[in-house]
């Protein structure tokens, strides 16, 4: 079943569990804006940190649905991984461009 908006479209793809003669068949669809939803996680999110000179953090999120936060914090944990990891092979390459620039001779006069 497609469902076309003015604004949106998508499809509701029914399995064989479905039953369209069931007492109760009452659906809601909620559709948010993507700044709406970084408040709503940004709200939701908690980090802290264990003691003063850890490099641990402690992340928790407060959601209805367990297994959406599960995975928001799974992705999250993800992301800050890779860009942690790009930022270290950075600053491996820094010091040999470093090295080099700084190993010029100078004339002796």
């Amino acid at each position: 079943m497609l469902i076309t908006t003015g604004e949106f479209a998508f499809t509701i793809l029914l399995n064989e569990r479905f039953d369209p003669h069931a007492a109760i068949n009452n659906y809601k669809f909620r559709f948010h804006s993507k700044k709406s939803l970084v408040e709503k996680y940004h709200k939701a999110l908690s980090v802290t940190l264990p003691d003063e000179l850890t490099t641990i953090l402690n992340i928790s999120i407060k959601d209805f649905n367990e297994q959406k936060g599960i995975d928001f914090l799974n992705k999250l944990t993800e992301i800050y991984t890779l860009d942690n990891l790009g930022k270290k092979n950075e600053n491996a390459n820094r010091p040999s461009n470093l090295s080099i620039h700084s190993c010029r001779t100078f004339p002796i006069r």
